[in-house]
């Protein structure tokens, strides 16, 4: 039995496309292979990286760590003597200004300041000590013309 001349290119045209099909698939399995390893290659350096940034931010964290450490120690120790000496006169101040403020925030008495007396001298001296001084004695102000501008 022989075949017939339409089988013949039926068989023929099979057989292209049998080549076709096997020459896409190659083509597609050497894709998926190349962006396979690409993809792993994009892994392997994202792990690289994530783990460097790890290592940098452990690094920052012993840095900050310890001067946080430094901070408290100094923060422990005792002050010099002028700012215990500053903060007691600061709180006698306070101590002896409650009072005043006491009555006048309760609406018992003016406040402890003269703001009629205040505003007036603000209002007479619109110049500062340095500028009324240098116009007595016919000086320029302090400072005139010895910085560049």
């Amino acid at each position: 039995m022989t075949a017939t001349p339409s089988h013949m290119d039926r068989e023929v045209e099979l057989a292209k496309r049998r080549e076709a099909i096997q020459a896409e698939r190659a083509r597609l399995l050497e894709e998926l292979s190349i962006r396979r390893e690409e993809r792993d290659n994009y892994t392997t350096e994202r792990k690289r990286d994530a783990g460097a940034a790890h290592a940098r931010n452990q690094a920052v964290l012993q840095d900050l760590q310890l001067v946080e450490q430094r901070l408290k120690n100094i923060v422990r120790s005792s002050p010099p003597s002028a700012i215990i000496s500053l903060e007691k006169h600061y709180w006698e101040f306070v101590q002896a200004e409650i009072p005043k403020w006491e009555q006048f925030l309760l609406g018992k008495a003016e406040g402890p300041f003269d703001m009629k007396h205040q505003h007036r001298s603000k209002q007479k001296s619109k110049s500062s000590q340095t500028m009324q001084i240098s116009r007595e004695k016919k000086l320029p102000p302090s400072g005139y013309k010895t910085f560049p501008r």
